[in-house]
């Protein structure tokens, strides 16, 4: 394969799954009334237990600015609190509420049973294989990063 056809390949996959990705999961995070990046944020603040609106933004690749804004939001809708710190305050503590933490079990709840329903019958290695795949295609891209 040449490298047209690959990148071609790639495009046209990488377009399919991301619709794909985006009719599972984004009916399930609509259940609970957020958008799929406050889901990724809620996720990512309970992977971590406490913290901070930067580290959320680094780690998500999302802007400062804009993990502010939706930090406030999931505020406001009672998904987290932010706190202050006391001896720097430029730096916003996240935190999962009772709420938040019962959004992320219900949508876990159902994308794990979408899983496991889906893969019932799949072959554990080529499962394996797919996660090999995509890591292996990560590591290619982390090397184009930056080329243009």
């Amino acid at each position: 394969m040449d490298i047209n056809q690959f990148r071609n390949n790639l495009q046209e996959l990488f377009r399919d799954t991301s619709s794909k990705i985006n009719n599972v999961f984004l009916p399930v995070y609509e259940s609970c009334k957020l958008t799929m990046t406050q889901a990724l944020l809620l996720n990512e603040i309970q992977r971590h237990g406490n913290t901070t609106i930067g580290e959320l933004g680094r780690e998500l690749n999302i802007a400062r600015g804009n993990t502010s804004t939706m930090c406030k939001r999931l505020e406001k809708d009672g998904y987290i609190t932010r706190t202050r710190d006391n001896k720097d305050e430029r730096i916003v503590n996240v935190t999962l509420t009772e709420k938040g933490t019962k959004a992320l079990d219900k949508l876990n709840y159902y994308l794990n049973n979408k899983f496991a329903q889906a893969l019932e019958n799949e072959d554990k290695d080529q499962i394996e294989a797919i996660i090999n795949g995509i890591e292996k295609l990560n590591h290619i891209l982390s090397k184009m990063e930056g080329d243009c």
